[in-house]
């Protein structure tokens, strides 16, 4: 079996990915700051570096779909490599927005939240029981033997959507009582990708989405465009730093 579109799906996924992974490497660079500051900030690198990997691995594993349908024992292991990751990931994004929001990041709430949805998650799995492999135009997935908990989809939404939503939403807020230009540009850039993230990635993930061509291709587009824009909040280009009127942006 050969796919050119789940190919070219595979290989979006590894660039995006690495994109991401690039974006929490640059913002783990980033000097000239507070100390509290720093913390946090590595917290943000940890939400981009782990969903680049998860992703970049996901790509991987397309690749390798588009040319022969991947063993049951590999999109298993995947599927449970996604979910660590992704917990990981949450872990550090809301800590990242705790902090910006509050002050304060709550490491140890979010890890104890995260810790026990990733347990549960892989108790879901092991519910649903994979007894194969799926293979569409756009990526792969299992099959599963019976359906999964009833209490699924609202748990993936009060840990996977509510929180990074209002966190981003709380840190909009905070647009207005901004001390300058400099600020106001990086709140906006930083909440407005996190929340075109998390919507497009929620749109994704419904099963009707997948045969939506269009769809699959804006998502991966946006997907890089958002990683793009929380670079330039913490990195921006020199004309933007012009025209917010700072040399050392770094320090706002």
């Amino acid at each position: 079996m050969s796919s050119a579109t789940l190919a070219t799906s595979g290989a979006i996924a590894v660039v995006v990915g690495i994109s991401y992974v690039l974006v929490a490497w640059s913002l783990q660079r980033r000097g000239g700051i507070r100390p509290e500051s720093r913390r946090a900030l590595s917290f943000f690198a940890v939400w981009w570096g782990a969903l680049g990997v998860n992703i970049a691995l996901a790509g991987g594993l397309y690749v390798l779909a588009a040319f022969q349908t991947p063993p049951l024992w590999l999109q298993v292991v995947d599927s449970i490599i996604q979910r660590l990751l992704l917990a990981y990931s949450m872990i550090g994004l809301m800590a990242y927005l705790s902090f910006v929001a509050t002050g304060r990041d709550r490491l140890k709430t979010w890890v104890v939240v995260y810790g026990a949805y990733f347990l549960f998650t892989l108790a879901s799995l092991a519910y649903v029981r994979p007894v194969g492999v799926l293979v569409t135009n756009w990526r792969t997935d299992l099959v599963f033997a019976r359906e999964g908990f009833a209490i699924d989809p609202a748990i993936n939404f009060a840990l996977l959507i509510l929180p990074p939503m209002a966190g981003a939403i709380a840190y909009l807020r905070l647009f207005r009582r901004a001390e300058s230009p400099a600020q106001r540009y990086r709140i906006a850039l930083v909440s407005a990708s996190i929340m075109v993230w998390w919507i497009l990635a929620v749109i994704a993930g419904q099963r009707a989405a997948l045969g939506a061509d269009g769809f699959q291709v804006t998502h991966r587009v946006l997907g890089l465009v958002t990683a793009l824009a929380v670079l330039a909040a913490y990195r921006p280009p020199a004309f933007v730093r012009r025209r917010l009127g700072v040399e050392n942006y770094a320090a706002t």
